[in-house]
């Protein structure tokens, strides 16, 4: 069994240390179907800080600060700087090629900082509202990691390149693009479905949530950029977590008030 596309997708999207991989050509194109597999590690560590504080450390704060950074810790920021290139570009009003140049430039942003403080914030304070939670519902947070990374890479594959060149051109040019879908597709039903088992309101509130962020990611880059990017790839895994995350916060809240 070739596991080289394996040890490339969570090099590439990880920090995680891996054994040396062969980055031949083919290797490297096969990457891209392995990166939901990153999210399974996040939400391992996500549910599991989440028991470990129920248990021992009862400090909403403190649990909401290491669950906003564990994704950012396990994935190296490599979605978060996806995030704050796509916000930079999309806050310039330049044409498309004038905002794949802005995602390309290496300098930060006043746009980019934005989102990125924007985001952690929201992402903070929803996770105090989810402190007190249930392991059901953390677990399907948990799997929203996956979803996210599913969905974006599902994007990737029905949606056209926005570049020629590029990681994310390297890694789906020469890909069978319907192959790719229908994987992509059916992980990201089997995990929605998974999602609902273990929570069926919030489970329901953080599917309708990704998927939605999914749809209008895919008429946003294709009305700004004229399709997706690497960089725009790393937005929608933000968006997207983000999304059910705090369509799973928002379940909750109702639910305690009734």
């Amino acid at each position: 069994m070739n596991l080289n596309p394996l040890k490339i997708a969570f090099s590439t999207y990880s920090i995680l240390p891996m054994p040396q991989a062969d980055w031949n050509r083919q290797n490297i194109r096969s990457a891209i179907a392995y990166m939901p597999l990153v999210g399974c590690v996040s939400g391992f560590l996500l549910w599991g800080w989440h028991r470990l504080c129920l248990l021992y450390i009862p400090y909403s704060l403190l649990f909401a600060v290491l669950a906003t950074l564990i994704p950012i810790l396990v994935s190296g920021g490599i979605h978060l700087d996806g995030l704050m290139d796509t916000c930079d570009a999309l806050a310039s009003r330049q044409s498309p090629e004038r905002k794949l140049e802005i995602m390309r430039d290496s300098r930060v942003g006043s746009f980019a900082l934005i989102s990125l403080i924007s985001l952690l914030f929201l992402e903070l304070g929803l996770w105090q509202v989810l402190a007190g939670s249930s392991g059901r519902v953390l677990a399907t947070v948990g799997c929203g990691q996956i979803l996210a990374r599913s969905l974006a890479v599902l994007a990737a594959g029905m949606l056209p390149q926005a570049r020629k060149d590029g990681m994310m051109h390297d890694m789906t040019a020469h890909l069978s693009k319907q192959r790719l879908t229908i994987a992509m597709l059916a992980l990201s039903l089997l995990i929605s479905a998974l999602m609902i088992a273990f929570s069926v309101i919030q489970g329901l509130a953080a599917v309708t949530g990704g998927w939605l962020a999914c749809l209008i990611y895919g008429r946003l880059v294709r009305k700004h950029f004229g399709g997706v990017t690497g960089d725009t790839s790393g937005f929608a895994v933000e968006i997207i977590y983000g999304s059910l995350l705090l369509a799973v916060a928002a379940a909750e809240i109702v639910l305690r008030q009734i």
